[in-house]
């Protein structure tokens, strides 16, 4: 459990720069510090019936390591497929077939399978209706089309509180810690999975944080050093570094030097940068007060889709080159 997987991998070499290694503890738990994999459309086998064999899949998409292993939790679903693949070494059989002799048929599950088969075809219902009467109301099904983000909160708080209620709220304790001393907490922090979704914390109070994000504002009472409760009962833990700063996701510091607090312009720079479509220049400034040319805007454009500019030549020569005459007319080279 705690032992290196490299042992495992049957030769397969991980992108590991850290003293600690992977360990199938940290697959298990999230936390093996893989760079984020995204799997593509055009990736996925055509032919039901002949899926892409884990071995392929594994060394192609093989991540490196970013983060010390254990230090921090982001969903990875290529951990899994790891831990699929380490088990189909171990036991010198596939995953499908270990899984069907290995816990399928001891348990009777006589119509579940690790892959999508033709025989399976006939027993899935792409309209859901049988479950949806059996289970829950048509109305239930149209708030859980229209309100997603707010729907999962609603039932993790449900789960939570059935399986691991908490206790009695008039006699929790919290910490009057001053503001001051809570601005350690203050920051952008961004998902470590999804880059995109950003949460702003501020210290509002003693022992009070106003957290804002994709679900709304949200205000935070200290339950503990690093632990903060909000209103709906929801905990929100910090880890703290070895420098003494704290963390609960990836926090953001801006490179820009030159933009004002007081400026209305400057939380939406901010998010912006955090997201990765600005990067400013290599003297840390951003130049707000400049205008924005035609290059500089299509690189903006070339990253909201999710894609790199090209190493040299077009828009990237323009932007980058030190000494084109957009660098030298207008501002440091890289401001995009």
């Amino acid at each position: 459990m705690h032992t290196d997987i490299q042992q495992y991998l049957g030769g397969m070499k991980l992108d590991n720069p850290f003293k600690t290694p992977v360990t199938v503890h940290h697959l298990l738990t999230h936390t093996s510090g893989f760079q984020v994999v995204i799997d593509q459309e055009d990736e996925f086998s055509p032919a039901l019936g002949h899926p892409i064999p884990l071995q392929d899949y594994i060394k192609k998409k093989k991540p490196s390591v970013v983060r010390e292993p254990g230090t921090a939790y982001m969903y990875d679903n290529y951990a899994y497929n790891l831990l699929g693949y380490i088990i189909a070494n171990r036991s010198c059989t596939s995953y499908p077939q270990y899984m069907q002799e290995q816990i399928f048929n001891p348990l009777g599950m006589e119509h579940t399978q690790s892959v999508l088969t033709k025989a399976l075809i006939p027993r899935i219902r792409m309209d859901g209706t049988l479950l949806l009467k059996a289970v829950i109301s048509l109305a239930s099904v149209h708030l859980l089309c229209c309100s997603p983000s707010r729907i999962q909160v609603c039932l993790w708080c449900s789960i939570s509180c059935r399986y691991y209620p908490a206790e009695d709220a008039g006699k929790r304790i919290y910490l009057d810690t001053p503001r001051q001393q809570l601005a350690r907490f203050e920051g952008r922090y961004t998902d470590l999975r999804v880059f995109m979704l950003l949460t702003q914390v501020t210290a509002t109070g003693s022992g009070e944080l106003t957290v804002k994000d994709a679900n709304g504002s949200h205000k935070l009472m200290q339950r503990g050093p690093l632990l903060f409760e909000d209103e709906n009962g929801q905990l929100l833990a910090f880890k703290e570094e070895k420098d003494g700063s704290v963390i609960f996701a990836k926090k953001l510091i801006s490179s820009f030097m030159d933009l004002q607090d007081d400026s209305p312009y400057t939380p939406s720079i901010h998010q912006l940068e955090a997201i990765g479509l600005l990067q400013g220049t290599s003297e840390k400034q951003y130049h707000p007060t400049l205008p924005v040319t035609r290059a500089e805007f299509a690189a903006l454009l070339v990253r909201t889709m999710g894609t790199e500019l090209a190493a040299a030549g077009g828009i990237n020569s323009c932007i980058k080159s030190p000494g084109s005459v957009q660098a030298k007319s207008q501002r440091s080279p890289e401001r995009t």
